[in-house]
């Protein structure tokens, strides 16, 4: 038997420091439900919505399943003090998603 992920779309909004916004900034968003497995997608790879949010789709075969997806989103913010004059902030977003074991085909 083989386990069908679920493509999921999703909307990514940040409230950064100082007035920044999504689009100021370079980010990454890295999508798990066990540390062990995970997909990365950068901010080239989603698409800007009309609000200022960026879309994403979320495919969960390679995550696995039984448990809640989760989001850790590297941003990297400018600093004048920081070394290279950026500094990297992670946010970990709790998404609220159960991925259960989806479709399976025999």
């Amino acid at each position: 038997m083989a386990l069908i992920g679920t493509g999921l779309k999703l909307a990514l909004s940040l409230t950064l420091p100082g007035g920044l916004t999504m689009d100021g900034v370079d980010f990454t968003a890295r999508f798990y439900i066990y540390q062990g497995r995970s997909m990365e997608i950068p901010k080239s790879g989603m698409t800007r919505g009309d609000d200022g949010t960026y879309l994403c789709v979320v495919d969960t075969t390679p995550l696995g399943s039984g448990g809640e997806l989760k989001c850790q989103v590297e941003v990297d913010l400018p600093d004048g003090i920081a070394p290279g004059g950026t500094r990297k902030e992670i946010l970990t977003i709790h998404t609220g998603i159960n991925v259960g074991d989806g479709l399976r085909k025999g």
